[in-house]
């Protein structure tokens, strides 16, 4: 977690970054450190994210597997029969407890006006989150009202026996299509950009206009909320998938030659605005 930088008017506004399979809050630094510098309280939260919802769900003969897995990462509750999550360890008591812990640890830095009477303010966050977690940040939104939901790469959520996007992408939602932004790497091989437009579709965020290529524009791209890019990943990267974490991931996001994020505007636009 990061409170505001004080040289820098304070936004009143939370950004929760939730990783993708595997991933750490760490391994989005640069992403977080830009919220922080533009007046933004930011969190990355650790969550049960050792096995991806993709993976769970191939197999799955299940109406909504996806949603399933999903709801029980998100509140813990015994919804599948293929993972185990409880509610102590779910996001949703991650976020609440961590709130109240950062309130009491550091009560001047503001983090109490992110806490409701009963959860958590939601209409101050934005949720956002990369592949598995930008699935995650999807089913937020369709639960509660955020005020932007942001997906990197995400969501990946497809079933494999209709070939088609998994059902709770179409079902309505709390947060209006208007609040929700996502990019997609056009040599995504984990998300492919055809395969993320179309639940970027189910989710209603062609209300923002058509998709709009990056790379060769500035912000605000026609104040689309569908974004495609092609930058080549950090030739520094390890990563066994570039492309998927080259739009926010610390290892393969591409710098400029003062080693400064080619993306810095991009991550503004969709969640720092």
């Amino acid at each position: 977690m990061i409170n505001p930088s004080p040289d820098v008017p304070a936004a009143g506004k939370l950004v929760v970054l939730l990783p993708g399979t595997g991933a750490e809050p760490a391994d989005y630094g640069r992403f977080l450190a830009e919220g922080s510098a533009r007046g933004y309280h930011v969190i990355g939260l650790s969550y049960a994210n050792s096995q991806s919802v993709e993976g769970l769900c191939q197999n799955s003969t299940a109406t909504d597997c996806h949603a399933e897995v999903r709801e029980e990462i998100l509140t813990g509750q015994d919804r599948s029969s293929l993972l185990q999550v409880s509610p102590p360890n779910a996001i949703n008591n991650r976020i609440n407890r961590l709130l109240a812990w950062l309130h009491t640890q550091f009560p001047d830095e503001g983090w109490d006006q992110f806490v409701g009477e009963t959860s958590v303010a939601w209409p101050r966050i934005t949720v956002a989150g990369h592949s598995q977690g930008g699935g995650h940040a999807a089913f937020i939104a369709k639960r509660v009202r955020v005020d932007r939901a942001v997906y990197f790469g995400a969501p990946p959520d497809w079933n494999l026996r209709r070939d088609a996007p998994a059902p709770w992408l179409g079902t309505p939602g709390a947060t209006d299509a208007s609040r929700q932004f996502g990019v997609v790497h056009l040599r995504d091989n984990i998300v492919p950009a055809a395969r993320a437009d179309a639940n970027w579709r189910q989710l209603g965020m062609e209300v923002g206009g058509p998709v709009v290529l990056i790379d060769s524009s500035s912000a605000p791209w026609g104040n689309s909320q569908r974004l495609t890019t092609d930058l080549p990943f950090n030739p520094a990267s390890n990563a066994q998938n570039p492309y998927h974490g080259a739009p926010v991931t610390d290892a393969s996001t591409p710098l400029d030659a003062q080693g400064e994020p080619r993306y810095r505007a991009l991550w503004r636009y969709l969640a720092f605005p």
